[in-house]
This record gives C-alpha cells, sequence and structure tokens, in this order.
C-alpha cells in the first residue's frame, strides 16, 4: 500500500512541479511577448512574479513594461472611469517603487508623468493644473537621463501639456511647438517609432493654434504617412481618421 502511494505521489509530483518551474524560467522576453499580443492581463501577471527575480537591468526593463501595460489596458481597453483612474494609479506605484529600488531611468519619471496626467484629466480640469508643474519636471528629469527614449516620447509630453494648459496658467502653443519640434528630430531618426504619427499630429494641432496652416498641413500629411503600430493597428485608428479630417479642414486654410 504504502508503495502504491509513493508511486502515486512520484505520478502526481510533475503535474505540480512544471508549472512552477516554467514560471521560474520565464522572462522579460515572454512579458513583452504578451504586451505585443495585448494580452495584458497576462502580462501583468508575469510581470509581477519575475519582476524581483531578475537581473538589476531586466528589473528595469520589466518595471517601466509593466507601468505601460496599465497604461495601455486603461487608455485603450478600459472603459469605466473609476477602473480607469484605479489603473493609473496602479501604474503609478509602479514608477514610484522602481525609482526607490532601481534607481533613476528616464522610462521611470516618463511613465510617471503621463500616467499622473492621464489620472488628473479624469477628475477636474483643476487637478490637471495642479499636477502640471509636477510633470514639467519629471518629463525634465526623462530628458536630461536620456533625451532620445522612446524617440523623444518626454519633449511630446511637454509638448501637449504647453498645448493643453490655458494660456492663464502657463499654456503657450509656441513652446508646444518649440518642444515638439525636438520630439520630431528623434522621429525623423527613428522613423519606425511606435505612435511616431503623434508627434506631427500633436505638432500640427500646435501650428494650427498659431494659425500657421502651411506648416499645419505639412506635419499632417507627414504623420499619415507613419506606420501604424502593427501589433494593435486600432489603438492608432482614432489618431489617423482625426489626422485626415483635420487635414482636410485646414487644407482650404493653408496658402492664405
Amino acid at each position: 500500500m504504502k508503495c502504491r502511494k509513493a508511486v502515486l505521489l512520484f505520478l502526481l509530483l510533475p503535474i505540480f512541479v512544471v508549472p512552477s518551474f516554467q514560471g521560474l524560467c520565464a522572462t522579460i522576453v515572454d512579458a513583452e511577448d504578451l504586451f505585443r499580443q495585448r494580452r495584458l492581463d497576462d502580462a501583468i501577471r508575469l510581470l509581477g512574479e519575475i519582476r524581483c527575480g531578475l537581473s538589476p537591468s531586466e528589473s528595469k526593463q520589466a518595471s517601466a513594461l509593466l507601468a505601460r501595460c496599465y497604461w495601455t489596458k486603461a487608455t485603450y481597453y478600459t472603459k469605466e472611469g473609476d477602473t480607469r483612474f484605479d489603473l493609473y494609479g496602479r501604474g503609478l506605484e509602479v514608477t514610484y517603487e522602481a525609482l526607490e529600488t532601481l534607481g533613476e531611468e528616464a522610462s521611470f519619471y516618463y511613465w510617471q508623468a503621463v500616467l499622473l496626467g492621464e489620472r488628473a484629466n479624469l477628475r477636474f480640469s483643476i487637478e490637471s493644473l495642479r499636477v502640471s508643474e509636477t510633470i514639467k519636471k519629471l518629463c525634465e528629469k526623462a530628458i536630461e537621463l536620456d533625451p532620445s527614449f522612446e524617440a523623444g516620447a518626454a519633449y511630446v509630453v511637454l509638448g501637449r501639456m504647453y498645448y493643453k494648459l490655458p494660456g492663464l496658467f502657463g499654456g503657450s502653443a509656441k513652446e508646444s511647438v518649440r518642444y515638439l519640434l525636438e520630439a520630431r528630430r528623434y522621429v525623423e531618426m527613428k522613423p519606425q517609432a511606435e505612435r511616431a504619427h503623434t508627434v506631427y499630429y500633436f505638432l500640427a494641432e500646435s501650428y494650427a493654434a498659431l494659425r500657421e496652416y502651411d506648416k499645419a498641413v505639412q506635419a499632417l500629411e507627414a504623420g499619415l504617412r507613419c506606420l501604424k503600430n502593427p501589433d494593435a493597428p486600432r489603438e492608432d485608428e482614432a489618431d489617423f481618421r482625426e489626422m485626415a479630417r483635420l487635414l482636410k479642414e485646414l487644407e482650404g486654410k493653408a496658402g492664405k
């Protein structure tokens, strides 16, 4: 009887051991694959499991990816406001923890700025105004550490912030253009960068606010030539529709 029990335990052991072993063998590459497939819940779960057991450089990469997963899920795949607010908050917690335990990285400051802004936008406009100075400092820190991060992504955040802010609170279309032109330099060096079209789209809106319609049209034409994200094209579809609409509207004003 004891022998039969021993055999049974031996046969059952691989059933329980193999999943655990597979979990230990999972890597940041597996998490990136899940993210590209937009299996966001699986990617978040895996990153939470493996993050602490990775090398310092991989842990930094994993933390940035985890923050990005929360942002992507909230922004594109969640409709309910309170749930989005919570997801942005979880992403923020990842960046706070990463900065405390892993040190300074441009990616941590960048994603903290993005998530902070997104969460503030879900509440009241006054909250967005309140955090704008913090967002500016976070982006400036990201630029100081790595201005080329994600093809100048921190410049894009600053450019958009100056466009969105009322003039009374420091908003300026001219300042927006200045930052977005810096971002464009990096996009031109890396035209295949994900969401490169947003640099041209936002630049066009800022030019239009300055009534520089010829430049706005040129920016939109460049944006529409950019490639949609091949892994998740539907995330970019709304932007491309709006760029096409805006181009049609501004073509009638250009040259005047």
